[in-house]
């Protein structure tokens, strides 16, 4: 398996991509609200694919938030890693 580089959110955002209609939206990356807790091959656990967003109410979810494809709010988001997809998937 190859290494995945984490990113904190503090250290850099994730890129944007023109959506098509002239808009720049955030590239749908691994992100993890949980960098210490990992799996059995010692990869974090807690970890989803979506398009990160600063948070409208940062005191209450932390400054990022995204939302999976169900459209549960994952919050205080801490690390991402681009994956290289863009806003098309």
């Amino acid at each position: 398996m190859s290494q995945i580089n984490w990113i904190s959110f503090e250290d850099q955002q994730p890129p944007a991509d023109d959506n098509g209609r002239g808009d720049q939206v955030k590239r749908r990356v691994l992100v993890t609200n949980n960098m210490p807790s990992r799996d059995a091959c010692k990869c974090p656990s807690h970890v989803w694919l979506l398009r990160p967003q600063r948070a409208s109410n940062p005191e209450r979810t932390g400054a990022w938030v995204g939302f999976d494809d169900s459209d549960r709010l994952i919050h205080g988001l801490t690390h991402w890693a681009d994956v290289g997809l863009g806003p098309e998937v």
